[in-house]
């Protein structure tokens, strides 16, 4: 997700990172209708959970991405490189966007910004995130704690090591971790060294740097479909089963489904081949792409301000039907979100701050 040098974009990674960051924000315009199953008509509810399902994989491919551009066997990562280029671009726009959501949070209240706790909320950003979107930004800082051992695993690796890691990240990650969620059970053997979105960092450099038959492409297409039916069936399957804790499933980036996605979608898009001079729409795709991070970091405010319940068109909106509301809703986010970022980066000593 985070940006990289223009000379070495490669077009199917910037349409890659485009196409998450518009994921993201349908993600976030979808999310709440699994919840209001039995309180609105069922054709939104099935709209909203199709949406939402299909989008899933927004998150891991901004990790899996990082991880298939950062990580090189001919590198060795300092950890200068890592305190005083990587985290930097990480903790200045989450300090600087945790104040200004803190800001926008007391202006838009009743009380007023003066009725901020400024304690408590220091208190939620150490803990937090002061927004629910932040919380990619601290998952990040531990990628990057995390990058010099895991690149020089990557340096010493054979492939068959870094298959066995992919293996062991997925049995703890995706099936022990559902079947606990599902038994209410707990799996007593240690796996935590093969945490959560370090699979997906290792994952994207996988995928895109070794070699795959025809054959073995083939099935992962497959099973990528196969992941995108299982991320839309997911809520509809919970409620057959009485499974009454479908959150668990449905909002996890943990699950067979996501990573069959993810797999899929690399795959699919790095072996497509692109040639001809860059037409317009190719040049809009790169410029989202490389716009990502800081359309991350504002689309949440843009959200809440065009969208918001306070505003007098708020009782139309509400009206549109979600299956072209939700794609809609999202592309004007895209697009405000996009130009906000473009102007932030016209003011001098606030280009850090969107990346």
């Amino acid at each position: 997700m985070l940006p990289t040098k223009a000379q070495s974009r490669l077009f199917y990674a910037d349409f890659l990172r485009a196409l998450a960051i518009f994921a993201v924000i349908i993600l976030h315009n979808a999310a709440d209708y699994d919840d209001q199953l039995g309180d609105i008509p069922a054709s939104h509810w099935w709209a909203g959970t199709i949406w939402d399902g299909l989008v899933r994989f927004c998150v891991p491919m901004f990790v899996a991405l990082s991880g298939a551009f950062l990580l090189k066997q001919s590198k060795e990562v300092t950890f200068s490189e890592v305190f005083k280029k990587r985290l930097p671009k990480i903790i200045i726009p989450l300090i600087f966007w945790s104040l200004i959501y803190i800001l926008y949070e007391g202006y838009a209240s009743e009380e007023g910004i003066r009725s901020i706790n400024w304690m408590e909320k220091l208190k939620v950003f150490y803990q937090g995130p002061v927004i629910y979107h932040l919380w990619f930004l601290y998952m990040m800082i531990g990628i990057y704690l995390l990058y010099p051992v895991m690149n020089l695993f990557i340096t010493a690796a054979k492939e068959v090591h870094i298959r066995y890691f992919l293996i062991v990240w997925f049995i703890s990650n995706c099936i022990i971790n559902i079947s606990d969620a599902i038994t209410d059970t707990t799996f007593g053997v240690g796996l935590n060294f093969f945490a959560e979105y370090s699979g997906y960092f290792v994952l994207g450099y996988y995928l895109t740097h070794y070699t795959f038959s025809k054959r073995q492409l083939t099935v992962a297409y497959l099973l990528g479909v196969a992941g995108f039916s299982l991320s839309i069936l997911f809520p509809a399957i919970c409620i057959h089963l009485h499974f009454d804790d479908r959150a668990t499933l449905i909002e996890s980036d943990f699950t067979p489904d996501i990573v069959l996605c993810v797999t899929g979608l690399i795959l699919w898009f790095q072996n497509r081949t692109y040639t001809g001079k860059p037409g317009l729409i190719t040049k809009i795709i790169s410029q989202i792409s490389k716009e990502s991070f800081g359309i991350y970091l504002v689309h949440v405010l843009v959200m809440e301000i065009i969208f918001s319940d306070d505003n007098s068109y708020a009782d139309v909106v509400d009206g549109w039907h979600p299956g072209w509301a939700i794609p809609l809703k999202a592309l004007i986010i895209l697009i405000v979100s996009f130009l906000l970022v473009k102007i932030i980066r016209l003011i001098p000593y606030f280009r850090k701050v969107v990346g």
